[in-house]
């Protein structure tokens, strides 16, 4: 799918939910990644959500279960919204790939990184 078409099916999805599986599956074929999501990380006591872009649909309620607050996760909530980051900078990779989180969720679905682009609408402090 040409750019175009993409910045087109995202303004699309976001008036219409339902689209936006679709959607990310088309941005991560035009950038060669393996899957994306959209993932609200709540603070305490607010519902975490998951908008897949192909991941695996058994791993996506185990992962907002016991792992949305996994070290990614984690240096995801310091990224200002607009900033592009790469995962592996903000992580001890080597603590992560000995992690139940990696054994049961990354690897199983050949995540080896991740890319972070923080948005304001789902961008709140995990401290609230």
């Amino acid at each position: 799918m040409p750019h175009a078409q993409i910045v087109d099916a995202i303004y699309q999805s976001s008036i219409r939910y339902e689209l936006w599986s679709e959607t990310l599956c088309s941005i991560v074929d035009y950038v060669g990644a393996v899957a994306g999501n959209i993932v609200y990380q709540a603070p305490r006591g607010r519902g975490s959500f998951l908008i897949p872009g192909r991941m695996r649909e058994d791993l996506n309620s185990l992962y907002l279960q016991q792992y949305a607050q996994n070290p990614y996760a984690r240096a995801y909530g310091t990224v200002k919204p607009g900033e592009v980051v790469l995962g592996n900078t903000m992580v001890d990779v080597a603590a992560v790939e000995r992690s139940s989180f990696y054994t049961d969720i990354c690897m199983p679905q050949n995540i080896h990184n991740q890319l972070f682009m923080a948005h304001a609408s789902l961008h709140t402090s995990q401290e609230a």
